[in-house]
């Protein structure tokens, strides 16, 4: 029989492919959060103290939900968004109707020219480049809000362990492919891969050496030994098998392994299909990351490939969420814990990506007592 965990003891365990009291579970929840409490998405966005308010509301009434993956501070607050965000975005309350989900806008921010500062100066000159070519304002500014920042995830995992909640991620660890793509844009980013090729790659090292030094700096500064990180748009659904072993998988096994040596656990939040991709996976030491699917990948055959190697997170689709019925949500849940979570090892329960805005309450019920109905091992 396995002990009573804390929330830590059990995210940490899921982690290490160790057996646990019961399934985590770890959503990523941000503005579903808002419609939960009553309040309107601008107010969840733009009010910090609202935002906890909501959070808090929502985990008294679900303490099944034991691992908060939310980012508030990164991307639920429009105050630190619009300041020190590297996207363009659309807010509620502003630019869109009180009640409306933020827009994300992918727009030519920075130049393939601006791409080369990296190599050049290193990374912290190159992303005050592309803040200031964002938002427009100072450096002075910029370093203010970066600080702010810093402030604010403090705060938000203060928030989240006095709710009895472990925090799942201490830092971010893109790789370059991530945010060159972002604020490129995809079609001119496949274009550099094209026509700036091994210099391109030159600049990607130089981006996984400067910002593993800042995700350190970060989980040294809060002691959460877990890194976020994102691999959005760098699968094979958007490269080509050759770029994807030339630009983007080296950077990823890359950025895990310095993260691993340093006892980090990356979590890879990997949207889009990657189902080609995932024997790439097993370069990776066993029990030392987890992946996190969105539903596109067949969470099914990872189970198959990645088995006692890895941990898998994922994967209640949204459109079930906020589309389907609770019975739908109660039988897809039971069939991923007792699959890809059989005998309480290396499974992690949450929506697939986030929590969608919309989701039925009754379906988000469903979701958190199927950790009660079928995942308890003590």
């Amino acid at each position: 029989m396995t002990r009573t965990m804390t929330p830590e003891q059990r995210i940490q365990a899921a982690l290490a492919l160790q057996p646990v009291d019961r399934i985590v579970c770890a959503p990523w929840i941000t503005s579903y959060a808002a419609q939960f409490a009553g309040i309107t998405n601008k107010e969840f966005m733009w009010n910090w103290k609202s935002a906890m308010a909501a959070y808090d509301k929502l985990a008294a009434a679900y303490p099944q939900w034991d691992c908060n993956a939310a980012m508030h501070y990164m991307y639920g607050d429009a105050n630190l968004m619009r300041h020190v965000g590297f996207n363009h975005y659309k807010f509620p309350g502003t630019e869109l109707p009180d009640n409306d989900m933020y827009q994300t806008l992918e727009l030519e921010v920075v130049s393939r020219e601006e791409l080369r500062i990296v190599k050049a100066k290193g990374l912290q000159p190159f992303y005050l480049k592309l803040l200031k070519n964002i938002h427009k304002t100072s450096t002075p500014y910029l370093i203010w809000g970066f600080i702010k920042s810093d402030i604010y995830q403090k705060k938000e995992i203060k928030s989240t362990l006095k709710r009895g909640q472990s925090f799942l991620y201490g830092a971010g660890a893109p790789t370059g492919n991530e945010l060159f793509s972002l604020t490129r844009g995809m079609g001119n980013y496949v274009k550099d891969m094209f026509q700036m090729k091994d210099e391109l790659v030159e600049i990607l090292w130089r981006f996984n050496e400067d910002f593993f030094k800042l995700a350190m700096k970060s989980i040294k500064g809060n002691g959460i030994r877990r890194a976020f990180v994102p691999c959005t748009r760098t699968s094979s659904t958007f490269l080509s098998p050759k770029n994807f072993e030339k630009f983007s998988w080296p950077f990823i096994k890359d950025m895990a392994e310095k993260l691993i040596a340093q006892g980090v656990v990356p979590i890879f939040h990997m949207d889009t299909d990657w189902g080609p991709n995932l024997e790439n996976f097993l370069q990776l030491p066993k029990g030392k990351f987890a992946v996190e699917l969105d539903g596109e990948t067949d969470i099914f055959k990872a189970h198959e490939i990645l088995k006692g190697h890895a941990a898998i997170s994922g994967d209640i689709p949204s459109s079930m969420l906020a589309l389907g019925s609770p019975t739908e949500v109660d039988e897809y849940c039971r069939k991923l814990i007792t699959t890809v979570g059989k005998d309480g090892t290396g499974f992690i329960l949450r929506p697939a990506c986030t929590m969608p805005m919309n989701a039925k309450h009754e379906n988000v019920k469903a979701m958190f007592e199927a950790v009660d109905k079928y995942g308890r091992y003590n």
